[in-house]
């Protein structure tokens, strides 16, 4: 006999443009520039702030302002852009030099490069976290449309993310429960026992009545990187979607959008206590079927506690083995569960991989 636990999260619709964060980052509130302004409008921001009225380039002023001890996070932002759009637009130019143009007379692309293309891609996101670690987890289950040695090495981006320094948690903490996480929490291992790119997962017993939970916590300043992050995005995905072979197969635009929109809800755990009451109250009725409790006393928009669930990954299938079940069982049951909440409830888990499943 086994039980499936589902954690369920759901995302949002929000995508904010580049310029308003660069602004916020400057400390103005008033927007001489236009509200939607083209992405190339983004690397002249940071000059434009000390110009004249007409906007004409002022160096003494752009330089002042870029070594300015109040830019600090407007720089990171503006070089990760920078990073993110570029490393992004040479593999679009690679992909369609060689498996466009070139494959027409020398038979599209070799698994080596794809290869190579995904490792530049893996070692991208390892190290800006953020939405290309979204993006390499959400092409690592596109076994349809990538080869397997792809799809193989992106799939280390859903457990192999690293985590930030637990004193750069602490005050999101305190920020959420008011006092230091230790006069809530016994038992608190300060190592990560997961990392993700918006969050990362912490285990702990509670002080009052000796609960064993999981804590998740959003990574600090995400918000910030998740929006210049999606501004890179857009940016490419502005300049390759009305490309004929590209605008007869997908809606490039509407993907993008989707993405988005999802992601900002992540950013809010809130959604995700919300939907995972939404889940429990049909879900509870399958005896096979289980879902993590919540403690919405101590969880907010950036910390979500719930009880912690021990359980095997369904992707582990030795593990699955040695414990005596039955995968092609899980398989059914699985399918049975996404069914029912398909068709007779309306309300479903719409990212149901490995690392929000355990049996």
């Amino acid at each position: 006999m086994h039980r499936i636990c589902v954690f369920y999260h759901e995302k949002t619709r929000y995508l904010s443009n580049f310029m308003p964060i660069l602004w916020r980052a400057l400390g103005d509130s008033t927007q001489r520039l236009p509200a939607q302004p083209a992405w190339n409008d983004v690397g002249m921001v940071f000059w434009r702030r000390y110009c004249t009225d007409t906007n004409r380039y002022n160096k003494r002023n752009a330089l002042r302002m870029l070594h300015s001890c109040h830019l600090k996070e407007f720089t990171v932002n503006h070089w990760r852009f920078w990073r993110l759009y570029f490393t992004l637009l040479s593999i679009v130019v690679h992909i369609f030099f060689y498996d466009i143009v070139l494959g027409r007379w020398f038979g599209g692309s070799t698994i080596r490069r794809w290869v190579r293309l995904a490792r530049r891609f893996r070692r991208l996101a390892i190290d800006l976290g953020g939405v290309p670690i979204k993006l390499g987890q959400f092409l690592s289950v596109r076994v349809d449309v990538l080869p397997a040695p792809v799809t193989a090495i992106l799939a280390d981006l859903r457990d192999q993310v690293p985590p930030v320094d637990f004193a750069q948690i602490i005050p999101v903490f305190v920020a959420a429960w008011g006092q230091r996480y230790d006069d809530v929490m016994e038992d608190f291992d300060s190592t990560p026992v997961a990392a993700a790119s918006l969050g990362q997962v912490y285990k702990a017993r509670r002080r009052d009545d000796q609960r064993l939970v999981a804590i998740k916590v959003l990574r600090p300043g995400i918000h910030t990187v998740i929006s210049t992050d999606l501004a890179a995005v857009q940016a490419i995905v502005r300049l390759i979607k009305n490309y004929p072979l590209i605008r007869q197969r997908v809606d490039l635009q509407r993907i993008f959008d989707e993405f988005a929109l999802v992601l900002r809800q992540e950013l809010d755990y809130r959604i995700e206590a919300n939907n995972n009451a939404t889940l429990a109250g049909f879900l509870d009725q399958m005896p096979r079927v289980a879902l993590p409790v919540i403690h919405p006393d101590l969880s907010n928009r950036d910390v979500l506690v719930m009880d912690w669930v021990d359980g095997i990954s369904p992707d582990n299938g030795e593990a699955l083995t040695a414990a005596g079940i039955d995968r092609k069982a899980v398989a059914t049951q699985l399918l049975d569960i996404f069914f029912t909440q398909c068709f007779v409830h309306g309300t479903f888990h719409a990212d149901p991989h490995p690392g929000t499943l355990l049996i």
